[in-house]
């Protein structure tokens, strides 16, 4: 190896840690996080002048993110209002698949995704701590938040990871071939954390996270034939309901209520009307907050700074062809990441654990802006990210792992 190769490692590892430290310190806000991928970016540009050589990693996503780029473009060339609100609009898009793509680029080989899987365990498990502390300091005070600055945004956070959780709990390593099935401590630690999780998920009061990590839980025990998951989470959810608090069952009660939940209908209702009077190109990006007050019913109350639902807000600010391409999108992720399982264990476990965390995420987004929390919207792109770059990885049945 000479010395512009060894150069050439010294730099990957580099961004690798970096991106590894934006991962642990998303919770705690974006500046870090920015930060982190600042330093990455110039590290990674460094080394591909060194290397003199442009890298690309084509997937199955390429096509509908290039068009997607070019409709968000349109959308607030089209409707320009002022050039900081273009460019904040467009640049929260860019945002998203500079996270993809940063991940497909550096998972190279299986031991990287084991150490960002560490590092989001170790995250998560500080968030959660915290997040009891919380309830520790103030009993029966304000709704918990952890390191995050709304309740929501936690509780997205907990649905992304709780999947791989369990994924990782269910999955069994071998020391070698014929050997029995090693448990250890490492499976007691996974567990606690799952539980840990589970009860923070329900003190956060979210009903939209609540009804994605039930349905994402099921479609990973549909998906892997897993009696333990289907038979275990709907008595769980039982067992969670019961001996909940009374607050915490009229919460998820009120989730077949709709009166609870007017003024999104109200506002949904106005995306409609929002999307027919522009249906090509939207409101633009990050117009939404500043269209909807002229499109509000006379019923509602509350002027929404976004659409509380993905579709409605993709919808809006950049037509139903940024609807259609974004459900291309989501398409081509799935039938990427679950047509094919991998005949590694591990391989196997992480990706469907990804895949279900993105359907949770997805049903949570039914409700919820997912893209309207920067920390939120980069953790999805990068589990997004991970799914495929686990996918693409070769077969391979290693002993040991």
């Amino acid at each position: 190896m000479n010395a512009r190769e060894k150069l050439v490692n010294h730099l990957e590892n580099i961004v690798e840690i970096f991106f590894l430290l934006s991962v642990f310190c998303i919770p705690a806000g974006p500046v870090l996080k920015y930060i982190f991928q600042g330093v990455l970016l110039f590290t990674w540009i460094v080394k591909l002048i060194v290397k003199r050589g442009i890298e690309f990693n084509p997937t199955s996503l390429d096509y509908p993110i290039l068009l997607f780029v070019i409709l968000g473009f349109a959308s607030v060339v089209i409707n320009y209002t002022t050039f900081y609100q273009a460019g904040k609009g467009f640049s929260n898009l860019l945002e998203w698949f500079f996270a993809f793509y940063i991940i497909v680029h550096l998972i190279r080989r299986k031991e990287q995704l084991k150490r960002f899987t560490k590092v989001w365990l170790f995250s998560a498990l500080t968030v959660t701590l915290y997040g009891i502390y919380q309830i520790i300091r103030e009993p029966g005070g304000a709704v918990i938040s952890s390191f995050f600055t709304l309740n929501s945004y936690l509780a997205q956070y907990l649905v992304l990871i709780m999947p791989v959780i369990l994924a990782l709990l269910l999955f069994k390593k071998t020391k070698k071939e014929g050997s029995r099935p090693v448990d250890g401590m490492g499976r007691i630690f996974l567990g606690i954390i799952l539980l840990l999780t589970w009860f923070l998920l329900g003190l956060t009061m979210e009903r939209g996270p609540w009804l994605g990590i039930i349905v994402g839980l099921l479609m990973m025990g549909i998906v892997l034939r897993d009696k333990r998951i289907l038979i275990g989470i709907p008595l769980l959810l039982m067992l969670s309901f019961f001996i909940s608090p009374p607050s915490i069952r009229i919460r998820a009660i009120s989730i077949f209520q709709p009166r609870w939940s007017l003024e999104r209908l109200y506002c949904w209702r106005s995306c409609l009307s929002m999307t027919k009077d522009h249906p090509f190109f939207g409101v633009g990006l990050g117009n939404f907050r500043y269209v909807y007050p002229k499109y509000m019913l006379g019923a509602a109350k509350v002027k929404f700074l976004h659409a509380h639902n993905i579709f409605f807000q993709i919808a809006t600010e950049m037509g139903i062809p940024g609807l259609l391409v974004f459900l291309w999108l989501l398409f081509n992720f799935f039938k990427a990441t679950l047509s094919h399982i991998q005949k590694d264990k591990y391989l196997r476990a992480l990706n469907v654990g990804f895949s279900a965390g993105i359907i949770a995420i997805l049903v949570t987004s039914l409700f919820h802006d997912i893209f309207h929390s920067r920390q939120i919207a980069t953790l999805t792109w990068y589990i997004i990210g991970m799914a495929i770059a686990s996918h693409k990885l070769k077969d391979q049945e290693t002993p040991g792992d």
